[in-house]
């Protein structure tokens, strides 16, 4: 962890020069509910991290992505449909949108071994 303690002074830098307002303002159509995590916050923090990452974790990183963009136009070609195009507002987004949401959903369960997460909600166990 001392080899990363640097780290949070990008952050604080970015924060202290507007750097983060501005990406939460130009990131904002992508948060129509107003929900969730902060797109400014969540690209500084990305940007922090991948400045922080070593050549090994980053050739990894690029190793992933590359299979993962394999994979999705193999499946993409075989089923002859593509990959349909993202909207957003009603207008069409060109190239291949992902909105991740990490919401919480409420719920009980008299499942066996069912427990609270760290959050205090529900998880289920296999």
């Amino acid at each position: 962890m001392v080899g990363h303690a640097g780290a949070r002074l990008p952050a604080d830098l970015a924060d202290a020069t507007g750097l983060t307002f501005a990406y939460s303002t130009a990131l904002r159509p992508l948060r129509p509910r107003g929900t969730g995590h902060d797109p400014g916050r969540v690209a500084t923090d990305l940007a922090v991290m991948l400045a922080d990452t070593d050549e090994a974790a980053l050739a990894s990183l690029r190793a992933a992505r590359a299979t993962a963009r394999e994979v999705s136009w193999t499946q993409a070609t075989e089923t002859g449909e593509g990959i349909p195009a993202a909207q957003a507002d009603r207008r069409e987004l060109p190239g291949l949108v992902l909105d991740l949401d990490a919401t919480l959903v409420t719920c009980h369960s008299e499942k066996e071994q069912a427990a609270p997460t760290y959050k205090k909600p529900l998880s289920f166990r296999m």
